[in-house]
């Protein structure tokens, strides 16, 4: 998917995409750095006051506040859980 949207950006669509995969995420900054595509990155988050608040990048790396990585962040551990769940009878 992440070579398709490159490429239909190449061919002068704009793209807007929203995600929560880190791997997604990760694959778009590659192929436009490999692809010389100039990519804005946008992260919404809450702010000291809870107003949404949004952070804007020309470069995924410097984003500050990555909402997916926390998303990401949490399943894992999520998923640790279950596992240790599912295994804690098997020693």
């Amino acid at each position: 998917m992440a070579a398709v949207l490159t490429e239909l950006a190449r061919a002068g669509f704009q793209i807007i995409l929203a995600t929560h995969s880190l791997f997604l995420l990760k694959e778009l900054h590659i192929l436009a750095q490999r692809e010389k595509q100039p990519a804005r990155y946008f992260a919404l988050f809450a702010g000291e006051n809870g107003a949404t608040q949004v952070e804007t990048k020309d470069d995924f790396i410097q984003l500050e506040h990555v909402a997916a990585l926390d998303a990401e962040l949490t399943q894992t551990f999520d998923f640790e859980d279950a596992l240790d769940q599912d295994y804690a009878g098997d020693s």
